[in-house]
């Protein structure tokens, strides 16, 4: 995947196609990554490693290991409720003059979908198409827009109940969108097109935070471009996701966000 800076096209599609791609990303932006167990992490934020449980024996001869060394294991998160989470999100106080909340548009009916016959991008196609976050424990979403025609902006909060879970949550969502370098878009009414995928300048958020854009150059959405922010902040995975934003306008919101989220929760702004 090529790495370019984050740069806009066009604010032209339809507000209603705009608005259905966003219900679609608010919950696609924390999706699960792909199907199919990974390493599990424990509580403390430890990747289990699937060793044996039971210890081998040891001989009556055995030096003794002083009890006096072994360090403390690093307290385990907080439960957190979707209540908890949805105080931690950004409000219309929190952006700048002009933005509003937008209301989801729902579920039901003919939604966006994100196809390829590229078998590398089956798990990011799986990522944009769903909306479950596998190991989240609750979730809070909201959206807003900067006006009639946009930009459009989703922010999602996910606890994963350890700073270890999701760090490697974010690993494994960079990790799928590497291995792709174009999608197909649709949008029920409105047509699809190939979308570029690239890799772009992360704002600094989180412990290693992970930014990619998708970029329609022709067909019937072209000029649209999505710009997704992943990172893991503490135990928890802030997804933001952009339809066509400026620059100052991804760094500016993300950082907000971040911001609030860390106050809120009381979460280290690092985690790695």
């Amino acid at each position: 995947m090529s790495y370019v800076p984050l740069v806009n096209t066009s604010r032209g599609l339809t507000r209603l196609s705009v608005l259905a791609l966003a219900a679609l990303l608010s919950t696609a932006c924390s999706g699960s990554p792909e199907a199919g167990p990974g390493p599990s992490v424990t509580a403390a934020g430890q990747t289990s490693l699937g060793t044996s449980s039971s210890a081998p024996a040891t001989s009556s001869s055995s030096t003794p290991t002083p009890s006096s060394t072994s360090s403390a294991a690093p307290a385990a998160a907080p439960r957190r409720t979707a209540k908890d989470l949805k105080k931690a999100l950004i409000g219309v106080d929190d952006l700048p003059s002009g933005w509003s909340v937008e209301a989801s548009s729902g579920s039901g009916g003919d939604q966006p979908a994100s196809s390829s016959s590229n078998p590398r991008c089956a798990g990011l196609n799986a990522l944009l198409n769903t909306n479950d976050l596998a190991g989240s424990q609750a979730t809070a979403e909201t959206n807003f827009s900067g006006g009639a025609d946009g930009p459009f902006v989703s922010q999602r909060i996910d606890a994963l109940g350890s700073a270890g879970a999701a760090s490697a949550t974010v690993r494994k969502i960079s990790t799928l969108a590497a291995g792709c370098d174009s999608v197909t878009l649709r949008l029920p009414g409105q047509g699809s097109s190939k979308m570029a995928i690239s890799q772009v300048s992360a704002p600094k958020v989180g412990g290693k935070p992970y930014a990619v854009r998708l970029a329609a150059t022709g067909g019937a959405l072209d000029g649209l471009e999505v710009t997704f922010l992943w990172a893991p902040v503490g135990d928890v995975v802030l997804s933001l996701n952009f339809i066509n934003a400026y620059p100052e306008e991804f760094d500016g919101i993300s950082t907000d966000a971040h911001s609030k989220l860390t106050d809120v929760l009381k979460v280290s702004s690092q985690t790695t």
